[in-house]
């Protein structure tokens, strides 16, 4: 086992850490394009477009050519609800902008761009997140002036850019030339600003521009915009980033061992050898100064499909969503630790829509998440154990989409062994089973995750665990040593809810609720608790919430937030309630004389976390009968003070029990928003 650390970048707090300041939401007017109407004030009709002069509203017009001419030439907005043109609507709200070039191929780029009240400011973090779309050939006009008569070939893109701009200058930006027909794709464009910068106190701009490509797909017409949103975070920290290398175990390589991309052999010394699958995998370490020199407990994180790199670049640093987890649990008090899959394996980026598949193209044996991908888990808890820094007793495994699958394959209790595994393969004849490797298991002397936290992964494993449709004990259980939290949503297709607008209770495939009621069916015939702390099922709410932007912002927790930030906020409570009351240490107490000395009263006092839910209990014997003597309640995050009456004893024990507090299954606020597995037919 190779292992290699480089790439150290140590930041110094001097204030508070990047946590302290979260991720801050800058203003932008008119941003979702949902300003404007028509002239005569009412609604933008559905299926129907406008580009009057002036449109978008609080957007100006980018023409260095002079191209624009207001009619097959101009810059407007579109309603697509219920058009084929984009047969899902807007990204955000109805409208969206576009910036609409026919028969002027390769004359010049056209956009929108708008000046902002905020200036560039240093020791900053700009994210600009902005939803692209390609729009769709269809039948009808937008502008519907021919009632849906002519049929629109919009075919092919000319391109886009997005550009984040200080004054007139361009500081970062994302240009693409693909899209799919009748999609939209959220791009981000991300910069740190240092501790000097020459355009420090320059407006901020935004500019969306169509590139107009000549050479573009003819015709290649349109491009549009949506849901712009930039966030501001500080960068003065409290931690540490690494970049490590580390070694698939030699027993656990594949034959052949892929090549890594260009991009992660082109790091400074990552191992050039051919004969290792070396991981590199960023970490995050909590600053000694605030949390002492460690061990600290520490959080495995598995991304997802997309990969963990901003725009599939290593260079650009671990995407906002990891970002975000990184600095937080850091700040925390946890070491975290996110192995790349990917790039060690040769995939450059993306690896959604792989399955077990005769075509190359499509099949995902380079990277499966049933048999090939656990074996990173494996090595990062090698890795991990030889660090010093690390508590090998608290190691929480954390995967999102892919990567909660892939860790759902890792932690399969010993007490399921299927022996001679399969999946179903798509062949070309159609599906047949095909025989791969068994299940990874996480060795025995390596450490073993106490906490599994797995968002929206999948539940049919392509029938690696049997039929997807059982609920029967035997086929899968989560490792009896650990506790477990699920996260999904209605609206997610892993879960194969038929109709989510559906009354309860809701039907399709459920293929995750029905692996998770194997789960607990196998601990009930073993005879032990069961793993499951709880699924959380959120109504309403897409794949891959994690991924909502603007998590902090101004939307945050109020009736303005979306449900995809409201299960994004819930459940990262839910994950450090739990890492809160298991991997921290216990609640320190001060004991001293009460005011009445004749009643025997000892005055306690300690510190609280609001996370935590407390319960005082009392013995006149050490080892038996604990008996809660007040009400339980839950932690401020101030200091508490409590009376115990001793009595007539010589001597009485009193300790503080501690747990992560309730999910707030029954407030007002979440009526209907938590789905149980009653409220499902499977």
């Amino acid at each position: 086992m190779n292992i290699f650390k480089f790439l150290t970048v140590l930041c110094v707090s001097t204030g508070g850490s990047i946590c302290d300041s979260v991720a801050a939401p800058i203003a932008i007017s008119n941003a979702g394009f949902e300003a404007d109407t028509l002239p005569n004030m009412n609604p933008i009709p559905d299926n129907t477009f406008r580009v009057d002069p002036g449109t978008p509203s609080s957007w100006d017009a980018y023409d260095p050519n002079g191209i624009l001419n207001g009619n097959n030439l101009s810059i407007g907005l579109i309603n697509p609800t219920g058009s084929t043109f984009f047969p899902g609507g807007a990204p955000e709200g109805s409208l969206a902008a576009i910036v609409y070039l026919q028969g002027a191929y390769g004359s010049g780029e056209v956009g929108i761009q708008q000046t902002l009240a905020d200036t560039l400011e240093l020791k900053t973090r700009y994210t600009l997140q902005v939803d692209v779309g390609n729009i769709d050939s269809g039948q009808g006009s937008p502008s519907s002036a021919d009632g849906g008569a002519v049929f629109y070939n919009l075919n092919g893109f000319p391109g886009y850019r997005i550009d984040l701009m200080a004054g007139d200058q361009v500081i970062a930006s994302d240009t693409g030339a693909e899209i799919g027909e009748g999609l939209w794709v959220t791009r981000e464009v991300t910069i740190d600003i240092g501790d000097s910068h020459p355009l420090e106190g320059a407006d901020l701009r935004i500019r969306l521009v169509n590139l107009n490509i000549a050479d573009a797909p003819d015709p290649g017409i349109e491009v549009d915009f949506d849901d712009v949103r930039l966030e501001a975070t500080s960068l003065i920290t409290a931690f540490t980033e690494e970049t490590v290398y580390f070694d698939v175990p030699d027993a656990l390589e594949p034959d052949p061992i892929p090549a890594p991309t260009g991009q992660l052999a082109a790091l400074a010394n990552y191992p050039d050898d051919a004969d290792r699958l070396t991981l590199v995998s960023r970490v995050y370490v909590p600053d000694p100064l605030a949390h002492g020199p460690g061990p600290y407990p520490t959080v495995l994180i598995l991304h997802g499909s997309g990969g963990l790199w901003s725009n599939n670049m290593i260079a650009n640093g671990l995407i906002s969503q990891f970002e975000q987890w990184g600095e937080l649990l850091a700040d925390l008090g946890y070491l975290v630790c996110f192995p790349d899959s990917y790039n060690p394996r040769g995939i450059p980026g993306n690896f959604s829509g792989r399955m077990p598949h005769h075509d190359p193209m499509f099949d995902d044996a380079l990277c499966s998440p049933n048999y090939e991908r656990p074996k990173d888990v494996v090595a990062s808890l090698t890795y991990l154990q030889g660090r010093s820094d690390v508590d090998t007793e608290k190691i929480a495994l954390m995967g999102f989409s892919h990567g909660a699958q892939t860790a759902m394959n890792a932690v399969l209790d010993s007490s399921v062994d299927l022996i001679n595994y399969t999946v179903t393969y798509v062949s070309e004849g159609g599906s047949i089973q095909e025989p791969v490797d068994s299940p990874v298991r996480i060795p025995n002397n390596l450490p073993f995750p106490k906490l599994g936290f797995f968002y929206y992964g999948g539940g049919s494993h392509y029938r690696y665990h049997g039929s997807a449709n059982s609920i029967s004990a035997g086929r899968y259980m989560f490792d009896r040593r650990m506790q477990v939290m699920l996260f999904h949503g209605t609206e997610d297709s892993l879960m194969g809810v038929d109709d989510p607008d559906a009354a309860l209770p809701l039907t399709g495939n459920l293929f995750p609720i029905k692996q998770v009621v194997a789960s607990s069916a196998q601990a009930a015939a073993e005879g032990v608790d069961d793993p499951l702390l709880h699924h959380f099922i959120y109504d309403g709410v897409e794949h891959s919430f994690d991924l909502e932007p603007s998590s902090l912002g101004i939307d945050w927790d109020t009736n303005n937030e979306s449900v995809d930030q409201k299960a994004k906020r819930l459940s990262r409570e839910e994950v450090l309630k739990w890492l809160e009351a298991c991997f921290k240490p216990a609640t320190k107490i001060e004991i001293g004389p009460g005011v009445d000395l004749q009643e025997d009263i000892e005055l306690t006092a300690y510190a609280t976390n609001s996370r935590l839910n407390y319960q005082w209990e009392d013995t006149l014997d050490f080892e038996v009968d604990w008996q809660d003597f007040s009400t339980s309640f839950d932690g401020s995050g101030d200091d508490m003070v409590t009376d115990a009456l001793i009595g007539n004893d010589s001597r009485r024990f009193f300790r503080l029990r501690r747990a992560a507090i309730a999910p707030p299954f029954d407030a007002i606020e979440n009526d209907g928003f938590y789905l149980q597995y009653a409220d499902f037919s499977y």
